[in-house]
């Protein structure tokens, strides 16, 4: 018996409608950031380039995308630690 993992690969329309939700909450510069380097798999030097940010800014855009898409699609909310953490973050910026 063969196992349809195209099923599994392949989202639903609800999942992608809460993707496109979820970028589409996302700050314009996190998007394209995001975008470009998902999509136009843009590197991290070129997307710096282009938008004049340092290779560590587009870094942390990329990562706050994953996270707050992951947050939207999972449906958890936002939990203490993540105050927390950008409460500690901060000092150090």
């Amino acid at each position: 018996m063969q196992s349809n993992d195209t099923d599994q690969a392949t989202p639903d329309r609800e999942t992608l409608r809460r993707l496109e939700d979820a970028m589409l909450a996302l700050p314009r510069l996190t998007r394209n950031i995001f975008m470009a380097h998902r999509l136009d798999d843009m590197d991290y030097i070129r997307i710096a380039e282009r938008t004049g940010l340092t290779i560590r800014d587009v870094e942390r855009h990329l990562a706050k995308a994953l996270v707050e898409i992951d947050r939207q699609l999972s449906g958890k909310e936002r939990s203490r630690w993540w105050r927390w953490w950008r409460r500690i973050r901060n000092w150090f910026e």
